[in-house]
């Protein structure tokens, strides 16, 4: 085990080691306020315990670790991903004891989660949240509502903003693609709610469906006493994922305009992405135009990217 007291240090940042198998940062630190760690994948047990620690990021697939966070009180920044972040969405109540103090949080939502299928019974305890941010992988049309009870969690949220990066099949196969990113929940299903302090959302990687206009309309209606600008960022990357470049690539609209899943008629035909093309935000800006002119909120500034 690797017991780290270094006194001295203010940040410090183990990345990329697959030789760590077991860390503590345990006090007296006095010094350090920021802790970041990330690919470092055959880690087997943390504790993190520091008083003074303020900012920590933590991107870990080891499901089997425990809750690492023991002692820290002045705690107030987050980053997580992979396993471990996919257990905070889901499994809330195993971080009540330092999640009602984070000011800001940032979460990069694995593709795939054991935890993923099922509607968590309780909401996270974030109480004293600023700010957050999500990355979050869907596929096309899927409904987005789910990742609303965040924002209702979250009573003193000011800064919302979800990124979506959207997963195709780009082969006749249908390994991963049946793989659920998180669950989904109805508009029916999703609570409506009456929230104070949001001021500002934004949405990254907008392509102009369905499921972006349903879960923008009802986080604007949940808001609606409080909020003030809407972003909506049209940069929708495109690309082959590396770790599965035959099953998915990323979404970007087509150089015609056409959009992977057209409805015609009551079906639903994918259309096949362009591999090499001139690709261009062209027609998502032209439907965030069109959506965010149907809002008669004139106290509403929507920006478009």
């Amino acid at each position: 085990m690797l017991l780290l007291r270094m006194r001295w240090f203010s940040i410090f940042w183990p990345h990329g080691s697959n030789a760590t198998k077991d860390l503590e940062f345990v006090d007296p630190l006095p010094y350090l306020k920021v802790l970041e760690i990330s690919e470092c994948c055959n880690i087997q047990s943390l504790v993190i315990s520091v008083v003074n620690l303020v900012s920590c990021t933590y991107e870990g697939w080891k499901m089997k670790i425990g809750l690492p966070f023991k002692k820290v009180p002045n705690l107030s920044e987050l980053t997580l991903g992979g396993s471990f972040c996919g257990s905070f969405v889901y499994e809330p109540n195993k971080h009540s004891s330092y999640s009602a103090q984070l000011m800001k949080l940032l979460l990069n939502i694995p593709h795939v989660s054991a935890l993923s299928v099922i509607v968590p019974r309780e909401l996270p305890q974030l109480y004293a949240l600023k700010r957050m941010e999500l990355s979050v992988m869907s596929h096309v049309g899927r409904s987005l509502l789910f990742w609303t009870s965040l924002i209702e969690a979250s009573p003193q949220l000011q800064e919302f903003k979800i990124k979506i990066n959207y997963l195709l099949r780009c082969s006749s196969s249908t390994i991963g693609w049946n793989l659920l990113p998180f669950p989904e929940v109805t508009s029916a299903e999703a609570n409506m709610f009456d929230h104070k302090n949001l001021k500002v959302i934004e949405m990254g990687g907008y392509c102009g469906c369905a499921s972006e206009d349903e879960f923008l309309v009802h986080v604007c209606k949940s808001a609606a006493m409080s909020l003030e600008t809407v972003i909506i960022d049209t940069d929708c990357g495109y690309y082959c994922d590396p770790e599965c470049s035959s099953f998915f690539v990323m979404y970007k609209l087509r150089v015609d305009g056409k959009v992977p899943m057209v409805n015609e008629g009551g079906t639903t035909r994918r259309e096949e992405p362009i591999e090499y093309g001139d690709l261009n935000q062209f027609d998502a800006k032209k439907h965030a135009e069109r959506f965010t002119s149907s809002f008669r909120s004139s106290e509403i500034k929507f920006v478009i990217r």
